[in-house]
């Protein structure tokens, strides 16, 4: 699994990989008051993307991992942004995005 570290936000793909992303929340839930989870969460791609890029499916691991699998890509260089929307069991929302630049590899 390619975790993207929550400073980063930015991935490399091939337009023929399908790959999974995943972003921690676990430092910034734990360090709420009292310790928070994800309840639920939700990925899209964001307005300004261009086409292209399929999403897959999604998931929340039980150590507070918000994963996401992605496809195909369209042309080289694009870069396309992966918005992650969370909503935790406290009833913070977090909303993070990354990066993914097309790139043969």
């Amino acid at each position: 699994m390619n975790t993207v570290v929550v400073d980063d936000f930015q991935a490399v793909k091939d337009p023929l990989d399908v790959i999974d992303l995943s972003i921690s929340y676990a430092t910034l839930l734990a360090r709420s008051s009292p310790a928070d989870q994800i309840n639920t969460s939700a990925w899209a791609l964001s307005a300004d993307s261009p086409a292209g890029l399929t999403i897959d499916s999604d998931s929340v691991q039980s150590n507070n991992i918000a994963v996401v699998w992605i496809s195909a890509g369209g042309a080289l260089q694009v870069k396309h942004k992966l918005v992650n929307h969370i909503v935790t069991v406290g009833g913070r929302e977090y909303d993070r995005t990354i990066t993914v630049t097309m790139q043969d590899k």
